[in-house]
């Protein structure tokens, strides 16, 4: 719920409280908000030099396995 209030908040010109809905979100643990704003990326523009929210929406590589070489 609170994704799309961010979304209209976003496209109303209000960033600073897009991106507080967005926190508020992540924090209830909604598991939607992730995928969606990978999904919807584009339409985030705005909120792109915020550094807590590109961490959302950057795919993380997941840890190389330790080397079998001894």
């Amino acid at each position: 719920r609170d994704y799309h209030l961010a979304r209209l908040k976003l496209r109303a010109g209000e960033t600073d409280t897009a991106l507080e809905l967005l926190k508020r979100s992540v924090e209830a643990g909604d598991p939607e908000v992730t995928r969606l704003l990978r999904r919807e990326r584009q339409l985030w523009g705005p909120c792109a030099d915020d550094e807590w929210f590109r961490s959302l929406v950057t795919p993380t590589e997941p840890p190389a396995a330790p080397s079998a070489d001894r």
